[in-house]
């Protein structure tokens, strides 16, 4: 299983593809999927639908879920699974961080934020959840002290749309509904203090922002139906190296192979594609969704 490729969206059902086809689709009746994510041991997909997290077994044919969790209110915005995958974490829309545990049912931990969270990531050493919500606000919940701070405010409240954080921690960058890209280095203190605003696609929103493994690398989905790639420079600036073009709806999710060779993208258009981050050449284009596609779980490591 050295290659994982999972998408969804509102055709009510999740696809397992490889790189030519489709390999397993699962029927998914009862709403349409905000979110799917693969388990750091490749066990599970999680998958994010309305109030409900499901999780799936990857491995066999099962088309229900081997564990669900009911404790959402609200549309499930975000999630993600803690490295040694016992437990997992939801952002919602009425602004409700929680943590579930694998082996309990309910949630083990909640954080109430005054607005809708749309974005949530765990930084690597597993302590804090980064999260962005309606207000242009990047906060922190601090799992240890079970207390939240602020990062980042914005007066004119635009909207976070999407966060990352680099494998090993040292880089966050963030996106709002206005095009932009913040992007903040790790420094000695543990802070991460803003370095670079990237106008990346302007007036449009940008669905997704998505570090390489390597951090060299940015990629940028947007409702204007294209993805750009950003590379660092020796200067710790990140500079625009590709235009991706061709999908013809919003670009909701994308994915980088782990040697950053390849960038996976998803869009309204039912489409997966797969590009060349070096010469920005499509080489894969792979159909089979009835309707739009917002999310992909990619892992290949």
């Amino acid at each position: 299983m050295s290659c994982i490729i999972a998408t969804a969206g509102y055709d009510q059902c999740i696809k397992f593809w490889d790189l030519n086809n489709c390999t397993r689709s699962i029927p998914f009746t009862d709403s349409a999927v905000n979110k799917i994510i693969v388990s750091p041991d490749k066990d599970y997909l999680g998958v994010a639908a309305h109030t409900q997290l499901h999780l799936y077994k990857i491995e066999g044919f099962s088309q229900k879920p081997d564990k669900t969790y009911l404790d959402n209110k609200t549309n499930i915005t975000d999630l993600g699974f803690e490295k040694d995958c016992k437990w997992l974490f939801t952002s919602s829309e009425d602004g409700i961080l929680q943590i579930f545990d694998y082996r309990a049912e309910g949630f083990q931990m909640k954080y109430e934020n005054s607005c809708c969270i749309n974005s949530a990531i765990l930084q690597p050493l597993q302590s804090e959840i980064y999260f962005g919500d309606d207000k242009g606000t990047i906060g922190i919940w601090d799992l240890v002290k079970n207390e939240p701070r602020i990062l980042q405010e914005d007066p004119e409240q635009v909207a976070i749309r999407s966060i990352d954080i680099t494998v090993e921690g040292s880089k966050l960058c963030a996106a709002n509904s206005e095009g932009m890209v913040f992007v903040r280095n790790l420094n000695d203190k543990g802070e991460y203090v803003l370095i670079e605003d990237i106008e990346a696609h302007i007036d449009s929103y940008i669905l997704k922002c998505k570090f390489s493994r390597c951090g060299q690398f940015i990629a940028t989905c947007s409702s204007d139906r294209t993805l750009k790639i950003w590379e660092c420079d020796d200067e710790n600036s990140y500079e625009e190296i590709q235009e991706l073009t061709g999908h013809t709806g919003w670009v909701w999710d994308c994915a980088f192979t782990v040697n950053s060779d390849y960038l996976v993208s998803v869009s309204s258009d039912a489409i997966l594609k797969i590009w060349e981050v070096e010469s920005g050449d499509l080489r894969r284009v792979l159909k089979g969704h009835a309707k739009g596609i917002t999310t992909l779980a990619f892992s290949d490591y």
